[in-house]
């Protein structure tokens, strides 16, 4: 029988490895990280732009997420 530490460590596992899916870094955009200003700006799986220096969002107006 699994423990209720177990479950909520699987659990919050499992939201960490939905959120660094959706964070996943894809193709270039062609546009400049209104952050750091470097032609760096990702489209991730989620649809948002993350910088792959800074990790910058500009749909956040802060930094994702992820690492």
């Amino acid at each position: 029988m699994e423990s209720d530490f177990a479950k909520q460590m699987a659990e919050e596992q499992a939201q960490e490895d939905a959120t660094r899916e959706a964070w996943q870094m894809g193709d270039y955009v062609e546009q400049d990280c209104p952050h750091c200003g470097r032609h760096r700006l990702c489209i991730c799986t989620n649809g948002k732009h993350r910088c792959e220096k800074c990790n910058w969002c500009p749909e956040l107006g802060t930094y994702a997420p992820v690492e």
